[in-house]
């Protein structure tokens, strides 16, 4: 898998078995696992952070207790502060542990569980709301038997690794989806390699989805192998927050959010590769850090007018372009390059006329995309027709003078 952020996943050197860990707004640790590894566990109980306890018993049992997160904050509460506070890889490679019990009270499991290969079950409160990712993360290879409540709302990437549970979870389905939550797409990628199209729909239905899944990249594990390429994603209705990560890599080149979009968390367009974005309407939050800095940004961003994200943009110093009420960044733009052109036309006629190639479900690189499609609507709300395209040239050759 391609490296997707080096502060927030974990990337692992085979030499030295040194990890740059994977956290939420924090700066980077590394620990080296070899030496980890060789070091004795003696410590039976101690703290995770002011509110959370923990306690190890002679059958292998460790009980977590106590209230909120399990991550000691900043002031700020934006980075870990682990002082006064066991260090996050206090169980990292303890083989005493054999059964984990988290009790009610505790919001979230981190990353806290690397190596533990003598792990089998882990119990979890129906008060936890978040899985961050990794935590399970590395030879957990006996880890057969976890439960998730209903209540959680978001599953971190690769929270489960390797391990048996997981495996399961990938027989069954190619799509892993946990309680409405999609954790992985991998097997999907391997059957569906044939598929010659390069957009993905994420399943209505699905509330949640874990961060960096759509930056998978195989080329490494398998050197023979083809495998499906996705370049663009939609989002369903269901989402109303796109979880942090959500599109990170460099993967992908257009997302579609749904109207119902209403939170977008940190990181969730760090890439390189998205062109554009249109940020629905009713999104009343976006988090500081969710795009990659200003002067950095290659992301085309565009909201609406009066809009929660155009002030958010503004106060952040992004530029931003403002669509038009039916979410068209420049009505008759078909090929989305800034201007209304023949051309335009010329592919929505393409795309109508040989959709396995140019539709927004097509295989060529120059297909409609589903941005340009909104754009080449301008003859009613009916989706892209021919009556589109001799409008769009109707309007080039000045016989119309505006679009509706």
């Amino acid at each position: 898998m391609k490296k997707i952020i080096a502060s927030v996943l974990a990337v692992l050197t085979v030499a030295g078995s040194m990890s740059v860990v994977p956290m939420r707004k924090t700066v980077s640790h590394a620990v080296n696992l070899n030496e980890l590894a060789k070091q004795e566990h003696t410590q039976t109980e101690g703290k995770l952070s002011k509110t959370v306890s923990w306690k190890l018993d002679e059958d292998g049992t460790l009980t977590i207790s106590g209230e909120g997160s399990m991550i000691p904050r900043s002031k700020d509460g934006l980075e870990r502060d682990y002082t006064g506070y066991d260090s996050y890889y206090i169980f990292w490679c303890d083989t005493r542990i054999k059964k984990v019990i988290i009790e009610e009270g505790i919001t979230d499991l981190s990353d806290l569980f690397w190596h533990c290969s003598e792990l089998e079950s882990v119990s979890l409160p129906e008060s936890l709301k978040e899985i961050y990712s990794t935590a399970f993360y590395l030879d957990c290879k006996k880890l057969t038997d976890i439960n998730i409540p209903e209540g959680v709302e978001y599953i971190g990437w690769e929270a489960f690794g390797a391990s048996p549970w997981f495996k399961q979870k990938r027989k069954e389905n190619d799509l892993v989806i946990v309680n409405n939550i999609m954790i992985d797409i991998l097997e999907y990628l391997l059957s569906h390699k044939n598929d010659i199209d390069k957009h993905f729909d994420i399943p209505d239905g699905v509330k949640s989805f874990s961060g960096g899944m759509f930056n998978w990249d195989l080329s490494n594990s398998y050197d023979d192998f083809d495998y499906k390429n996705i370049e663009s994603v939609s989002v369903p209705e269901s989402v109303t927050t796109l979880p942090p990560l959500a599109f990170c890599g460099d993967n992908l080149k257009e997302v579609v959010l749904p109207d119902t979009l209403k939170k977008i968390e940190y990181y969730a367009f760090e890439s390189d590769s998205i062109e554009s974005v249109v940020i629905p309407k009713d999104v009343e939050y976006i988090a500081n850090d969710a795009f990659v800095k200003p002067d950095e940004n290659k992301i085309d961003i565009y909201v609406y007018k009066d809009s929660y994200a155009e002030s958010w943009a503004a106060e952040h110093g992004y530029e931003y372009g403002i669509v038009d009420e039916k979410g068209r960044t420049l009505a008759g733009d078909a090929n989305c390059n800034g201007e209304i052109e023949i051309s335009d036309a010329v592919l929505i006629m393409q795309s109508i006329a040989n959709p396995e190639k140019y539709s927004t479900y097509g295989y060529d690189n120059n297909r409609i995309k589903f941005q340009g499609a909104k754009n080449g609507d301008v003859s009613g709300n009916d989706g892209i027709t021919n009556l589109d395209a001799v409008t769009i040239q109707s309007y080039v050759l000045n016989l119309i003078d505006s679009f509706d």
